[in-house]
């Protein structure tokens, strides 16, 4: 491990570098790696990678890693895992991606963490381009507090003129205000996606709880909207 960022207080972004300085496999958004203890090979978990997923000389891999009290890694990762710690990781994976050349707009919508695999898909058309037409992130959060990523999803939507990025706050601090902060009171919904995009045949990507989830999708179902992709 190179360095590690903490994001909120509860979620934290290592960046890892292979041991021999090689360059690293490309990958596609929205894919993760699964690592392990040297000493517990076979107790293994997976997290989404959040960097650029091509490059000339792909070097480096960034992952998001929440803390869950009582778990086997992400409290290790938050309180114990400094610069130079080696882990095994595996090559990227998953049936979980998103493509950034395509002929349709893509609509991503995220609670909280749930947004890192599609950081992966914004960060790789602003450094090495795409062809999506249109790409909208709807993401929600309680407030600024536990909002994830919010300076660099900022930057994102002012470097990729394609790019819309939408925010939603369950419960926004007194000092966080719509239209500055924020874009939309409450959670993310699918009264909440443009019928523009619905004409256009979008496709949609959904990450979070099981409970969003299945809400999003029956809302996009009774309203015959298009195909659904989902991750929990």
């Amino acid at each position: 491990m190179e360095s590690a960022d903490d994001v909120t207080e509860d979620i934290r972004e290592p960046l890892l570098r292979p041991a021999d300085g090689g360059p690293l496999p490309e990958f596609r958004p929205g894919r993760h790696i699964t690592r392990a203890e040297a000493d517990a090979p076979g107790t293994t978990r997976a997290y989404s990678l959040t960097g650029a997923a091509r490059s000339d000389a792909l070097g480096a891999y960034r992952l998001a890693v929440r803390r869950i009290d009582g778990g086997v890694f992400s409290p290790v990762v938050h309180r114990g895992l400094t610069a130079g710690a080696r882990r095994l990781v595996t090559v990227p994976s998953g049936l979980f991606a998103i493509p950034v050349d395509h002929d349709q707009p893509v609509v991503l919508l995220a609670a909280g963490v749930g947004i890192t695999p599609f950081l992966g898909h914004l960060e790789t058309p602003a450094s090495t381009g795409g062809s999506v037409p249109e790409v909208v992130p709807h993401h929600g959060n309680r407030n600024r507090r536990t909002h994830p990523f919010a300076d660099r999803l900022r930057k994102l939507d002012e470097a990729i003129a394609r790019l819309t990025v939408i925010d939603h706050y369950s419960r926004p601090d007194a000092e966080d205000v719509i239209g500055v902060h924020y874009s939309a009171f409450g959670r993310v919904t699918a009264e909440h996606i443009d019928e523009e995009l619905i004409r256009r045949r979008a496709r949609f990507y959904i990450r979070g709880p099981q409970a969003m989830i299945d809400a999003v999708t029956a809302g996009l179902t009774a309203s015959r909207r298009p195909e659904v992709r989902h991750l929990r």
